[in-house]
C-alpha cells in the first residue's frame, strides 16, 4: 500500500524538523561565521564553524580550549549602543544574535594569572605551551565559576583583557571543526586587490554615500580605505567558478 503525501503530512514533517532544528541549535550545536582575525592562525575570516554544547554539560572548560561565549553588556553597549543592544537580546531568544566572541581559555577559576613577556605564568608556575607576542598581565586572581580568556593575534583582539574574566554562564560551548573556509575578498580598485575586512555598521553608514542602497554587512579594504556593501559591491564569483576562493584544505578540520 503506497503512502499518500497530504497537505497534514508535510505540515506535521515541517513543523518536526523546526523543532529538531530548534532543539539542536539551543541545546547542541551551532554554526558560527569567523568574521575577524582575533583567532589568528587557528580560526581565519571566512572559516565557518561548528560549535558543540554537550560537553560543557558535564565538564567544565578546560585550559587550551577554543569557546565561543556571549559578549559582555558593557562591551556589547558600547559596540551597538542602548536600543540595538536591546534589541538584539531580545532577538536573541528565537535566532542567532550577534555578540557571540570566539577566544581560547588560559586561566581557570580560582588560579592566579601572569603574562611575563609573552610567557603564560599560572599559580607561579610557568606554562610553556603558551606564549602571547610580548604583552603582560599583572597578576590576576580568576574569581569562582568565571575564565580568563584570549585571543591569539594578540594585537586585533579584544579578549580578557578588555573586559574582564568571562562568567561561566556566558560560555555558550566549545568549537568542534571548521565546516567550510572561504579567503576573503579583494579590493577592486586599481592597483590594490588587498583582501577586504568587515567593518561595523555604523562606521560605514557615515562614510557612504546616503543614496545608496544600504546592506546588513559591510567590508573595508586593509590598504586603501575603500567600503564595500555585502551583495551589492562583493559579487559573489559565479555559479561556473563556485570552487574559486575557497579553502578547501581547511575543509572539516578539527579546532584545538
Amino acid at each position: 500500500m503506497k503512502a499518500k503525501l497530504t497537505a497534514k503530512g508535510i505540515i506535521k514533517a515541517l513543523i518536526i524538523g523546526v523543532a529538531l532544528g530548534v532543539i539542536l541549535k539551543f541545546f547542541a550545536l551551532q554554526a558560527l561565521y569567523i568574521s575577524s582575525g582575533s583567532m589568528k592562525d587557528t580560526l581565519l575570516v571566512g572559516d565557518y564553524v561548528i560549535t558543540e554544547k554537550v560537553s560543557y554539560y558535564f565538564t567544565k572548560p578546560h585550559r587550551g580550549d577554543v569557546v565561543v561565549f556571549k559578549m559582555p553588556d558593557e562591551e556589547f553597549g558600547r559596540r551597538f549602543g542602548f536600543f540595538q543592544t536591546l534589541y538584539y537580546r531580545l532577538r536573541g531568544y528565537l535566532v542567532p544574535q550577534p555578540g557571540l566572541y570566539v577566544k581560547r581559555v588560559i586561566g581557570l577559576p580560582g588560579e592566579e594569572l601572569e603574562i611575563r613577556n609573552g610567557f603564560l605564568y599560572i599559580n607561579g608556575r610557568l606554562k610553556p605551551n603558551y606564549l602571547f607576542g610580548n604583552i603582560d598581565i599583572k597578576e590576576t586572581l580568576i574569581p569562582k565559576n568565571s575564565y580568563f580568556l584570549i585571543g591569539e593575534n594578540i594585537d586585533e583582539s579584544r579578549d580578557s583583557r578588555s573586559f574582564g574574566v568571562i562568567n561561566s554562564d556566558d560560555i555558550v560551548g566549545r568549537v568542534w571543526f571548521i565546516y567550510l573556509s572561504r579567503a576573503p575578498d579583494k579590493c577592486t580598485r586599481r592597483g590594490c586587490g588587498s583582501e577586504l575586512e568587515p567593518i561595523d555598521k555604523r562606521v560605514a553608514l557615515r562614510n557612504i554615500p546616503s543614496g545608496l542602497k544600504k546592506s546588513e554587512r559591510y567590508y573595508i579594504c586593509k590598504i586603501c580605505g575603500k567600503i564595500y556593501r555585502h551583495y551589492y559591491d562583493v559579487i559573489p564569483h559565479p555559479r561556473w567558478k563556485f570552487w574559486e576562493g575557497y579553502r578547501w584544505d581547511r575543509m572539516f578540520k578539527k579546532v584545538r
